[in-house]
């Protein structure tokens, strides 16, 4: 892989093995120009050492208070000495050897992208095939997806939070839409995550989700969108009972009121325009997504 001008940030937590699997093979290409930050969460003892001896290439930051993966990217985002910066987690890494020119590639052809979003891949899946297509989004995942660093310090940046899921990348996409940034999915740069997503189901994680699912509908939405935001708050409970996980819906909504006081401060609510935009920008997404009844041979409709 080659690179010029561009930075990868890689927030970790007591991962040593899965972090030196993604490191080899972000480095097993050759990468001139390519800056590497890894953010070390506090209470990992381990992972600094290894990076020292093994990649001393790496910029290693270490946090005293324990971050979570948003107040990670926070730092990682402030720190990196580049414009564009491309964001993996610590067993996420490109699939294809031009991934980082296709990165810059893409910017130059979206000078109005705020975020790049990206094919993400897991485990058990199979590979898409590259097409160059490119459509506005209203999310994007932050184990693949490469930002504008103008863009990024032009928002709040995430909120921490561990776990973060409901709330990270959802609110960032809001803000940069608020701020008159897009997000753009570029279907040709492919990203591998080396996880089944079966800890999606653990407790700990249902919980947050609705947790946090109520708190970015407090800490963004106008009062306009106080029926829409119950509304998506009692589908995500919905949703963890018909799953069978009784115990994260019970603890998430016991927690729910306590989890909204403690980050009241942080509440900016956003535009109406901006909501909707995001609401239209999902639907079409999900207009896209559902299958076709004689659309034609496929190379008629990319």
């Amino acid at each position: 892989m080659t690179a010029k001008a561009l930075s990868v940030v890689i927030p970790t937590f007591r991962r040593v093995d899965a972090l030196q699997r993604t490191l080899q093979r972000l480095f097993e290409g050759g990468t001139e120009g390519l800056e590497v930050l890894v953010h070390v969460d506090a209470g990992d003892a381990d992972t600094a050492p290894m990076l020292a001896t093994e990649f001393p290439q790496v910029r290693c930051l270490q946090a005293e208070v324990s971050q979570g993966p948003g107040g990670a990217r926070n730092r990682l985002l402030r720190e990196a000495r580049h414009e564009i910066v491309v964001s993996l987690d610590d067993d996420s890494y490109p699939m294809d050897p031009d991934f980082f020119a296709r990165v810059l590639v893409g910017f130059a052809a979206h000078p109005e992208a705020g975020v790049l979003a990206m094919t993400i891949v897991h485990d058990g899946e199979a590979a898409p095939k590259i097409h160059a297509r490119a459509e506005e989004v209203a999310d994007f995942v932050g184990c693949g997806c490469a930002y504008r660093q103008a863009a990024f310090l032009d928002t709040q940046g995430y909120v921490p939070l561990h776990p973060a899921y409901g709330m990270e990348e959802a609110d960032l996409a809001l803000q940069l839409i608020d701020r008159g940034w897009k997000i753009v999915h570029r279907h040709d740069l492919r990203i591998r995550h080396a996880t089944d997503r079966s800890h999606q189901t653990a407790t700990p994680v249902v919980a947050a989700h609705i947790r946090n699912t109520a708190l970015l509908a407090f800490l963004r939405y106008p009062p306009r969108y106080t029926g829409f935001a119950i509304m998506q708050y009692l589908n995500r409970i919905v949703y963890s009972l018909r799953r069978g996980h009784l115990r994260g819906a019970v603890v998430g909504v016991i927690g729910t009121p306590v989890h909204l006081g403690r980050h009241r401060k942080l509440r900016a609510p956003l535009r109406a325009a901006t909501i909707e935009t995001a609401r239209q920008l999902r639907k079409a997404g999900q207009r896209a997504s559902l299958p076709r009844k004689h659309a034609g041979p496929a190379s008629a409709r990319t």
